[in-house]
């Protein structure tokens, strides 16, 4: 009989590891586990003790702006629609709002997509107390915000303004909507006190991929209303925004009087996004007497730019009875910075401005660039004379950069001047004020 052969121990199959499928399975019962453990918290948090503590941990946290809110119970669904009872917002010193109760019916979920989703929101015995007290803004923070918002009824009745902040205790109406998200802006605000005096309205439309644009706004404030009191104001105050058209092409006209005379008159077309604006403006009521003289009976207006993706980019000049200021370039509202914006003024009747003071072509420009907070700004002074006082120059010429970090704003200027009259430079002291490094007369 023929032997049969061995196989050696290296032939024989080896049994299929088991490790990699222990670990999936692991990883599988721990994503469970916290999947469960998350579900069980979200349950939790829309209970009674789970309501309790999120009013507890509102009241402890405030914002950087030193608002806080403390509300003294929640009733309904954290997720859906909720009451919330005993409202108070704080400022940096004391309680300035209140409401005895609020309901909201809103979708918290949405934020995760960026988006704040409000349905209903109605303030019941809201009161203004005091005016708010805020800590400075940070300016890193976007001037306009990066997330959609979405109130679809927003009212506030019998909302009460204690006496002092506007005059008498004044009661009025608030209601509105919002929707603001990517291809859509709609705005729809009333506003108006029971005692029939002030009154807003204001109405915007926007939706350029179905070539929809409304614009209206009326504002009506008696020299007896809240406005007045609160701006100071003994005249009536009346402004409005009329026109008609589309996204395509739309027309219209910013109206303003305060008392019996006109305080602006503006035209604006809108073609496709581009915003165009014409007219003047007559700020002598509003303004002190020197610079009223200085701006003259009206001051010619003319814009030209856009909005786009939170970018505010055009050219803006504006003509005055001393001279005219010109403006050319963008800046970016979501990340607080400029982009090549160029400012250029000429003075042309220098007496305006100073009793005594000359000038021929007076001409200064600056640059601005970079972040709010962190800007490198070039900037050029030129004349062909200045005298004031009787001492006079001839070929006047300042530049250097005008910087910001943080807080803190240094100047590395440079002055030269040629003295037509002394010897002795005269302007010395002024350009030693003013930081320069070189001060420089030929005589």
């Amino acid at each position: 009989m023929a032997e049969e052969p061995i196989t050696p121990p290296d032939a024989v199959d080896a049994p299929t590891p088991r490790r990699p499928v222990r670990w999936v399975r692991g990883l599988l019962l721990t994503a469970l586990g916290l999947a469960v453990a998350i579900g069980a918290l979200v349950l939790a948090l829309n209970t009674g003790p789970g309501r309790r503590f999120i009013a507890e941990q509102l009241a402890g946290y405030q914002l950087k702006s030193g608002l806080k809110l403390r509300v003294a119970r929640i009733d309904g669904s954290i997720y859906g629609k909720a009451v919330l009872r005993g409202v108070e917002v704080y400022d940096t010193k004391r309680v300035f709002l209140t409401a005895s109760t609020v309901d909201l019916d809103w979708r918290p979920l949405r934020f995760l997509a960026n988006r704040l989703d409000i349905r209903d929101l109605v303030i019941r015995r809201g009161e203004l107390r005091s005016l708010p007290v805020l800590n400075p803004g940070d300016p890193d923070d976007p001037l306009l915000p990066a997330f959609d918002i979405r109130i679809d009824r927003l009212r506030a009745d019998g909302f009460v303004i204690r006496q002092g902040i506007a005059g008498a205790r004044r009661v009025g109406n608030i209601a509105g909507k919002v929707d603001i998200r990517s291809g859509r802006v709609l705005v729809d605000a009333r506003a108006a006190l029971t005692d029939g005096t002030d009154r807003l309205a204001v109405t915007l439309d926007a939706m350029p991929d179905q070539n929809r644009l409304m614009i209206d706004a009326d504002v009506t404030a008696p020299a007896n209303g809240a406005i007045a009191a609160i701006a100071g104001m003994n005249q009536d105050l009346t402004a409005s925004i009329k026109g008609r058209g589309d996204w395509d092409f739309w027309q219209g006209k910013l109206a303003a009087t305060l008392g019996p005379g006109e305080l602006a008159a503006i035209d604006i077309n809108q073609r496709e996004g581009n915003v165009r604006m014409t007219g003047y403006v007559r700020p002598a009521p509003l303004i002190g007497t020197q610079m009223a003289r200085a701006l003259g009976p009206a001051v010619g207006l003319s814009a030209n730019g856009t909005l786009d993706a939170r970018v505010l980019s055009g050219t803006l000049a504006l003509a005055a009875q001393a001279g005219t200021l010109n403006a050319e370039g963008a800046v970016d509202l979501g990340e607080n910075r400029f982009d090549g914006l160029e400012l250029v003024a000429l003075l042309t009747r220098p007496q305006l401005l100073a009793p005594g003071l000359e000038a021929r072509n007076l001409r200064g420009a600056i640059t601005l660039d970079g972040a709010f907070t962190d800007l490198a700004a070039p900037y050029r002074l030129t004349a062909d004379r200045l005298a004031l006082a009787g001492v006079s120059a001839d070929t006047v010429r300042a530049e250097g950069t005008l910087t910001r970090t943080g807080s803190d704003f240094n100047d590395s200027g440079q002055g030269q001047r040629n003295a037509r009259r002394h010897r002795k430079c005269l302007w010395r002291p002024a350009c030693q004020r003013a930081g320069w490094r070189r001060c420089r007369a030929d005589a």
